[in-house]
This record gives structure tokens, C-alpha cells and sequence, in this order.
């Protein structure tokens, strides 16, 4: 064989142009050059491919299939570093859709997920899991902050809406004295915890619920709720602790 030829595509005998390669390819065949492009190419669609399926559209936040694909790993975080799980729900939501449209309530999606973003550190988890339905993640939170931590969240989501925008919304809430606002649960997740994610994510969801139920009482605020389990025993029900805005 001469010099400038191949034994194999991927190992080159001397040094070749890139014109000296296409002329040496057979015809109908594809040049090395143009087949590391190709695989470099398909190799960065696969990639985009996998980041889109893990990315909510509409919010840019980690979507449902992420959340169940990452909860091992979440809870082996939580386990070393101890936080928080918050379930989030917006209210009125089906109003807003119903009244202005979906281009409205979809606005309003984004600028809930815009505060949840602000209102976490870069190495917490969020994700949407579709719908009205946030899931927040928080690593390294001492039980004794849990409250602090959702009062701001409730303070920030106080003035999350300017007046003209609540104005808007407003007329369609049941509650025509608030700004559009949503519901939060939370659980404090101790280090080495022996609940399972799971269990936990179910706990959040149950004191969301209840702080839903709460706001029929008190409409005039928005609030959030923690629910405290007993580790002796599991099957009882969990014991509530509401949280107002400051």
C-alpha cells in the first residue's frame, strides 16, 4: 500500500489532507472526516433528545418523567444532607383557563415556575409534574428553618403579581379579596431518614391538601402547611403545623 492510502478508515498511514482522503474513498463510500461529523452529530441529537425528555416545556423546569427517574438519587441526597420536599398546587387555575383562556393560565404556570426558581438555590430540585402540580426538592434545610423557608416563599408570592395582572385575574378566583396565589405542603426530611421518598412526597401532598382546606376558613392569606410524622408510628396520621405569610 502507498503512502497517503489506508489499511483502515480510523488509522491513517502518514499524514493526508482532507482532499487527499475523498480522493482515496471509494466511490459510494463515506469519508472518515464525514463520518466522525456524522457520529458527533447523531451523538449530540441523542443527547438533546434525552434533555428535552427530562424538561417540561412550557416552565423549563424538570418534568414528571425526570421527578420519577431522579427520586433514588434525591433521596440518597436527602439522606446525606437532610432538607425539604414541597408540594406545591395553584389555585384557580381552571378559573383563569376557563375565564381568559389557556394563553392566560399558561402565564401564569411560567410566572409561578419563574418563582420557584427564584425562590431555591441552584443545587435544589424543581419540577412540575404537570398541570397545577410543582414539586420542590430543598437540600440542606434544618428542620428549625422549614418555616422560615415557606413564609418567604409566601411573601415572594404575595408580590409575584403586579396589580394590573391580578386585576385581570382576579374576577375570576373564588376568593375575590386575594391575589392568585397556590397552595403549599412540605414535610422536613431528617438525615438517614428511614421513610421512603415516596412516603414523604405523599406527606407533602396531605399538607397541601390541608392548607387548601385551610384557606376556605381564612381566604384572606395565602398559606402553606408542614406535616410532622411520628417515626414510632407511621400509620397515624400525620399532625399538621399551618403557615401564614409574615
Amino acid at each position: 500500500m502507498t503512502e497517503g492510502t489506508f489499511d483502515h478508515p480510523r488509522h491513517p498511514r502518514g499524514s493526508v489532507s482532507k482532499q487527499q482522503q475523498f480522493a482515496h474513498a471509494r466511490p459510494g463510500m463515506v469519508s472518515p472526516i464525514r463520518l466522525r461529523d456524522m457520529i458527533e452529530e447523531l451523538d449530540e441529537r441523542a443527547e438533546k433528545v434525552e434533555r428535552d425528555s427530562n424538561v417540561d416545556k412550557l416552565t423549563g423546569l424538570k418534568n414528571q418523567d425526570a421527578f420519577y427517574r431522579e427520586k433514588e438519587l434525591l433521596m440518597k441526597a436527602l439522606q446525606e444532607e437532610g432538607g425539604m420536599i414541597i408540594f406545591a398546587d395553584l389555585d384557580r387555575l381552571k378559573s383563569i383557563n376557563d375565564g381568559l383562556g389557556h394563553d392566560e393560565g399558561d402565564l401564569y404556570i411560567q410566572k409561578a415556575a419563574d418563582l420557584f426558581r427564584r425562590e431555591t438555590e441552584v443545587r435544589d430540585s424543581r419540577y412540575r409534574l404537570g398541570g397545577d402540580e410543582f414539586v420542590l426538592v430543598l437540600f440542606g434545610i434544618p428542620e428549625e428553618a422549614v418555616v422560615k423557608k415557606l413564609q418567604e416563599i409566601l411573601a415572594t408570592a404575595q408580590n409575584n403579581w403586579t396589580k394590573e395582572e391580578a386585576d385581570a385575574l382576579l374576577p375570576h378566583s373564588s376568593h375575590p379579596n386575594t391575589a392568585p396565589l397556590f397552595s403549599m405542603g412540605a414535610v422536613h426530611v431528617e438525615k438517614d431518614s428511614a421513610i421512603g421518598f415516596d412516603s414523604l412526597v405523599k406527606l407533602a401532598d396531605k399538607a397541601m391538601y390541608e392548607a387548601k382546606a385551610q384557606k376556605k376558613v381564612d381566604p384572606g392569606k395565602p398559606h402553606a402547611c408542614i406535616a410532622g410524622y411520628d417515626l414510632s408510628d407511621l400509620h397515624a396520621a400525620p399532625v399538621f403545623t399551618h403557615v401564614v405569610s409574615q
